[in-house]
Formats: C-alpha cells, structure tokens, sequence
C-alpha cells in the first residue's frame, strides 16, 4: 500500500511559537510507528506527515499527534523577559548560555534587538526567581513581559527642560516615588513615559 499524507492544526504551549516546542512535537511524531517524515508549516501552526497507512490509520495518527501536543504542553512552560542594560550581540549571547545552565531551565534565547529573553523551563522545577537573580547579578535589569505588560503606563509633555542633568533630576525623583517601576523621559521630546502600580501611585 503507498504511503498517505495529512496536515493538521497544533497548538504549541508558547505564545511565541517556540521553535524548541516544535521541533520537539516533530520528533516526537516522527518517532510514532508508521510514519516516514514529519514537516512543521511555516507559521509553526500545522505539522504535516507522511505514513504508512497498513500501520496506523489516520485517525489513530491524529489521536497521537494531539496528545504528543498535549504532553509537551505539560511537561514545557515558558516566560519571556524584557532585559536592560545589554551593550552588544556577544553579552545576548553569554546571558543566554548563563540562564540556559540553571537548573530546570531548557533552552533560553536573547535577541538583542528586542532585548527580550525566551526562556523555556521544566514547570515541576520552575527557576524564575533565579533567572531573575542571576541577571541582576550579571548587572542587567528583567522584567516579565507579561508584567510590563499589565502594568499602567502613564505618558507626560514636559516645558521647561534646558538640559540632560534636568532631565536626570526628573527621573531620579519620579523613580524614588512609592508604586514606580520605570521612568523614561526624552530630553529632545521632551515628553516622559512612567511605568507604575495603580494600586500604590
């Protein structure tokens, strides 16, 4: 009998589409008795396979691609960091190896560009608090993207700045306010960005 092909959906347990998630799913369905070759779609949203039809049953074949999904959803969580302070590529580079040698942690990438951190963990040894730890004692600030993402930003014209040490004052007075988590102010705006909790400021 010639062999058969199927393409269907998955849902991988990052929002990112983690690329690690889906080259594991890969081999995972690769490794399921009767298939021949397995092909991730471009958006990492569909898996495409070819199998033996006299083996497994297409029905079958979809029942082990889900809960191959299902499995690695339980056993990989994710959380990506917005990092500051990162002067070049090479630094991306040795906070990634840096995280991705803690215990429980699976695979981290830096981009440089966006400064965001993927880091890939085991759920049942969760090191988050030391992914944090280890960054601010390599000298850089992280935060959860998540959290920056729920946290309220409020955004101000300023008049009357003359210089940068002005616009150092601004900040250093409004960071030492209680419920403050980030300023940032543009001197050439002028206009300042202040990230904080609602809840205390």
């Amino acid at each position: 009998m010639p062999e058969a092909a199927t393409s269907i959906s998955v849902l991988l347990p990052s929002a990112e589409k983690c690329g690690a998630c889906a080259l594991a799913l890969r081999d995972a369905v690769e490794g399921i008795d009767g298939v021949s070759f397995a092909e991730l779609g471009a958006r990492l949203s569909t898996i495409s396979s070819t199998y033996d039809p006299s083996t497994v049953s297409e029905n079958d074949l979809r029942a082990e691609i889900r809960g191959a999904g299902f499995e690695l959803a339980e056993a990989v969580s994710h959380e990506s960091y917005k990092v500051t302070g990162l002067d070049c590529p090479d630094c991306a580079s040795t906070v990634a190896k840096s995280v991705g040698y803690l215990d429980g942690v699976i695979s981290a990438e830096l981009n440089f560009a966006s400064g965001v951190l993927l880091v890939e963990f085991d759920p049942s040894a969760d090191p988050r608090g030391e992914v944090v730890e280890t960054l601010g004692k390599m000298g850089y600030g992280a935060e959860s993207v998540a959290e920056a993402r729920s946290r309220a930003v409020a955004e101000f014209a300023l008049n009357g700045l003359a210089c940068d040490e002005c616009a150092g004052r601004v900040t250093d007075g409004l960071e030492r306010v209680a419920g403050v988590s980030g300023v940032r102010l543009s001197y050439e705006a002028p206009v300042v960005r202040i990230g904080y909790d609602p809840k205390r400021a």
